[in-house]
């Protein structure tokens, strides 16, 4: 699996963000959400998480959503971390979304 490509998705399709933990401290959570089983299964086989199926009404689509914590998630990121510091293509000085 291209990680560009799936930087693409988690961004167009997931969720980043830090959730409370009961002993104090926070961890990173990242949730995708998607109607295709098989990419989920992908993104599952390479990195772990949990799969849970979801059908949010009637007469949507089901879906499912993997879920990466903590490490799992730290993995991930530090995937398109290293993408982006392999890269030839730069950010331009004037943008600060890089």
């Amino acid at each position: 699996m291209n990680s560009a490509w799936l930087a693409g998705f988690v961004d167009g399709e997931g969720c980043i963000g830090l959730s409370p933990v009961p002993y104090g401290g926070w961890q990173v959570r990242i949730i995708i959400t998607n109607t295709s089983e098989d990419i989920l299964k992908q993104i599952h086989s390479q990195y772990g998480g949990t799969m849970s199926a979801r059908q949010y009404k009637p007469n949507w689509k089901p879906c499912r959503q993997l879920t990466l914590c903590s490490r799992k998630a730290i993995v991930l990121l530090r995937d398109f971390r290293k993408r982006r510091k392999n890269s030839n293509n730069s950010c331009p000085e004037e943008t600060s979304s890089c």
